[in-house]
Order: structure tokens, then sequence, then C-alpha cells
């Protein structure tokens, strides 16, 4: 395991890293017009529109420059990136708070724990508006945590050897650390790609991802072999339409089954 005081952070290797995931999802379910790229500079408003979120500027600059994958407005039709799980769209947060359609003490609630986000430093941001899955990436340290994440995932070779009771002055703050596993940057989206390649998390849909250990449904089973059979997770062989269009028969049906 790689220990805290060999990683750094870095807004071009995360911004890259960001980047590389969605262009990887695209590849999967995603449509490639869901995920919209900063311009030259990045976003100009973010970082104004987003001053009184409490976080550092090295978060805002982070923020100016990512990639987002887009709110079109309609609920119903915002992609997940995880299972059940939809990402922060900061380029559109700062819309609405420069609108006041929103204001930051909301997104603070949507994008980390409540149970927690008093503790929350800012150095860290939240990457998600998931109840199942709260991300929290550390400008800082250059590592994301993920408080409650499945145990065969916390003692893998690539989470940060740490202790935070070594460091944090908050106890609090230490508890929400601990309370999972962290990775750097890089390895964090390679965790989150392993998960789509062994199809622990499956989309059904250019909308929709199941979770193998958060549903108890039937549909898994068969949802994998269509995968498999379209040639995931080789994706020179992938055949991404027409698999998308067979699982959604197959959800389809499972769903008019039982309605009858």
């Amino acid at each position: 395991m790689p220990t805290l005081d060999q990683v750094t952070y870095s807004e071009e290797a995360t911004v890259a890293a960001v980047t590389d995931f969605y262009a990887f999802l695209t590849k999967m379910y995603l449509p490639e017009s869901a995920v919209v790229h900063p311009p030259p500079g990045g976003w100009p408003t973010l970082a104004s529109d987003l001053r009184d979120l409490g976080k550092s500027d090295k978060v805002l600059s982070l923020l100016s420059h990512l990639p987002y994958v887009c709110r079109d407005g309609d609920d119903n039709n915002i992609p997940e990136v995880t299972p059940s799980g939809r990402w922060s769209d900061w380029r559109t947060f700062g819309i609405w708070v420069r609108e006041r359609s929103s204001d930051v003490d909301e997104l603070r609630v949507i994008t980390e724990d409540p149970a927690f986000m008093e503790h929350v430093p800012e150095s860290v941001v939240g990457l998600t508006t998931s109840e199942h899955h709260v991300f929290l990436l550390d400008t800082e340290r250059g590592v994301v945590y993920w408080p409650e994440c499945p145990g065969r995932l916390r003692d893998g070779p690539q989470c940060i050897e740490d202790d935070p009771y070594d460091y944090c002055d908050d106890e609090e703050e230490a508890d929400w650390r601990a309370d999972g596993a962290a990775w750097s940057v890089a390895d964090f989206f390679d965790v989150l790609k392993a998960e789509y390649r062994s199809l622990r998390w499956m989309p059904w849909n250019e909308y929709e991802v199941l979770g193998s250990e958060i549903t108890r449904r039937g549909d898994v089973p068969a949802l994998q072999e269509v995968y498999r059979r379209h040639g995931w997770p080789n994706l020179q062989r992938y055949r991404k339409e027409e698999c998308l269009e067979e699982t959604k028969a197959i959800m389809n049906a499972l769903e008019q089954g039982g309605n009858e």
C-alpha cells in the first residue's frame, strides 16, 4: 500500500483523471453529449459564483477546470455516474447560486454527507450528489476518500495507508477520513473503472446504473451476460448501441412482467 507522504496533488493530473474516466463511461454507456468540457482557461464565472462556498482557492480552481456530466433541467435525464448516483455538476451549481435558485449551504448538504459536513475542511470538495456514494477529494493531500466503501475494497493494494488521527486536530474530521478508504486521485478512478469492467456496476440504459451489491434484483446475471456477449470489457470489440438496446429490452420485459 502507498503511504500518504508518497502522494501529491496536481490539478492538471486530477483534471486528466476525471476527463479520462468520463471518456471511459462514454465508451460504455454515456452519450458523448452528456459530458461538457470547459473552454480554454476554464469555466469563466464558476469561481466567482461559488466564492461563498467556503472552499479554498485550490478547490475553486479545480472546479473551474473540470468537465461535468451535464444536467438538462429534467431530473429523470441526468445520467448516473455510479449506481443510483449522480455526480456534482459544479458548473450548473454555480449558475444556480448566481441566479439565487440555490444557496451554498444546500450545495454542501447534497455534496457532502450531512452527518459530518461541518467537519469537512475547505480543501476538500464533494464529487457526488448521491446518497449511496459520497466521494470527497482532498486538494491538499491529493487523495479521494470513500467513506463506508465496500469492505472488499478497503485493503486493496492501491489504498492509501493512513491514520488520520495522527494529523487531524478535529476528531470528527478524523472519524470520516478513517471510515472507509482513500486512494490517490488516479488510483481512485482506476478503482471505479474496475467496478464497471467487472460488471459489479452495470448501466442498463444511457442514464441509469445498477450496482450488484446494492440491488437484489434478479436481472443482474442477465445484464452481465448481455454485456459479455457484446464484447465487454474489450473496448475494441464492445458494441455499445447494440448492448444497450438489449439491456433496455430486458429491463422493460422484467418491469412488464412484474406489473402483470
